[in-house]
């Protein structure tokens, strides 16, 4: 009953006593009940739209399928490329949009000197022409 002591009346230390006892019954205000409910609720959905969607394991061995059906492309559909420089391409081994579109310009350069085509291809610039066809 030391604690007592320091109140002028008993009734001060009762208040205090009370509103010590209410202060965690305020956070448990329906206002906090309807946030934490909605804070529940939202991360859930996102867990589970982001979680529980299916994968599909094939779809990657499909489209390996797919490309190998389709075979090699029509490479004359780039301005600059005609039967000869196809023809030529395809010695190298260059058959796809794809493939083509991985080159860099040195090996652009190489292939235009070996072939003998006096820099059309690089004017052309079939590069870019089969990055956007092979991106379609």
């Amino acid at each position: 009953m030391a604690l007592l002591d320091g109140f002028q009346d008993l009734g001060s230390a009762r208040d205090r006593a009370e509103r010590a006892m209410l202060a965690p019954i305020g956070m448990m205000s329906p206002l906090w009940i309807a946030f934490g409910v909605a804070a529940s609720a939202g991360a859930a959905w996102w867990w589970m739209t982001r979680w529980a969607k299916p994968v599909n394991l094939e779809a990657p061995i499909s489209t390996v399928a797919l490309i190998a059906e389709t075979g090699p492309d029509d490479l004359t559909q780039l301005s600059g490329v005609g039967p000869k420089v196809a023809k030529a391409l395809n010695e190298h081994g260059v058959t796809t949009f794809a493939q083509l579109a991985a080159w860099s310009a040195e090996e652009l350069a190489a292939f235009d000197a070996a072939s003998g085509l006096k820099g059309n291809t690089v004017r052309a610039g079939i590069v870019e022409q089969a990055k956007a066809l092979a991106g379609a």
